[in-house]
């Protein structure tokens, strides 16, 4: 099965929101005098793809082997003790005691705040595999997973949307199209989704957004990888924005608006942050900031085949990035603190 987007779309993770939109003062420039460790972790041979953390002192991350889910207590990364038959795709929560764990067996896991309890397993009988790619949600009793399904001895993928209403996840919609979900997040009363169709036979994969009102999906912008090289969204701050090639955009009243553009050497086509004026720019060899105006690295890796994986942390001051190192097949956490 093609998995095209595990090493170029990270899933930023503010908080314990999913891009809620509410009026807000003019940002300020971002600072950049982070002290930065390096956290390395005994994981060989994969790579996380998910981190989420209701504080600097609570984080997980995990990767696409089954049991290699670890957490961070504000001193030290240990293996999660439990053992956890299921893979990571997805990690998102609402607080310390209310997480969400998606895996690429359909499995969808609990944590309570003691232990990871197994709370759902997706099943269907026209598809051999389902995977589950993110979460999000403004209440307990209303939170949306996304993920995508293949069908037997075939290249075919369908885009899934599940929903949780406090007692129970329900499917409410299967693609009818060649797609992968992969992000969703919300903006004011609308959700937003996040999908690649791959195409084997042409090799022409299309990026698309929808917007999803909880009873129709509708498609506000469709480009085949060809033309736009990437794109996707994050919620940053407490606005979604959607990164189209090196310009992020604010989408309203049905049109994309254009904040910023990021034409700069090496870019690494994803963002993260607190603000449009305090992003965190991944780079194929390392990690910038823009504040508005400019761009500066932070941290420059030892090699160009680094790079900083599918999620962030970000905190108001400290910062984690999930990080493979193939050359010397490492993987860490970049972990940065705003200077006293």
């Amino acid at each position: 099965m093609k998995k095209i987007f595990a090493l170029f779309i990270p899933l930023i993770l503010m908080f314990n929101s999913c891009g809620e939109n509410p009026t807000e003062p003019e940002p300020q420039p971002g600072r950049r005098d982070y002290v930065w460790t390096v956290d390395t972790i005994d994981y060989p041979f994969d790579s996380f793809v998910s981190i989420w953390g209701s504080s600097p002192a609570d984080v997980w991350a995990g990767g696409v082997q089954p049991n290699d889910l670890y957490h961070f207590n504000g001193v030290r990364w240990e293996k999660w003790k439990e053992n956890i038959n299921s893979t990571c795709e997805a990690l998102w929560g609402l607080s310390n005691t209310n997480i969400w764990m998606g895996g690429s067996d359909g499995k969808i896991w609990h944590y309570d705040g003691s232990q990871w309890k197994e709370n759902f397993v997706y099943k269907n009988k026209n598809y051999a595999y389902s995977t589950i790619t993110d979460f999000c949600g403004s209440t307990p009793n209303d939170i949306y997973a996304v993920g995508y399904l293949s069908p037997p001895n075939s290249d075919l993928q369908r885009g899934l949307i599940l929903q949780y209403n406090g007692y129970q996840w329900k499917e409410i919609y299967v693609a009818n199209f060649q797609s992968q979900f992969f992000r969703i997040k919300k903006q004011e009363n609308k959700y937003y989704i996040n999908s690649i169709a791959v195409n084997n036979a042409t090799g022409r994969d299309t990026i698309a957004f929808y917007e999803y009102n909880g009873k129709e999906l509708k498609n506000i912008f469709a480009k085949p990888l060809t033309e736009i090289t990437f794109g996707t969204f994050n919620a940053i701050g407490e606005k979604l924005y959607f990164l189209i090639s090196k310009s992020g955009y604010n989408y309203q009243n049905s049109s994309f608006i254009k904040k910023f553009s990021l034409d700069i050497p090496d870019f690494g086509y994803q963002i993260y942050g607190r603000s449009e004026k305090d992003l965190f720019v991944r780079m194929k060899n390392g990690l910038a900031h823009y504040d508005g105006t400019n761009t500066e690295y932070l941290y420059r890796f030892d090699n160009n085949w680094t790079s900083i994986l599918q999620d962030a942390a970000i905190f108001e001051k400290e910062v984690f990035f999930t990080v493979e190192d193939p050359i010397n097949n490492k993987d860490f956490i970049l972990h940065g603190k705003l200077r006293e």
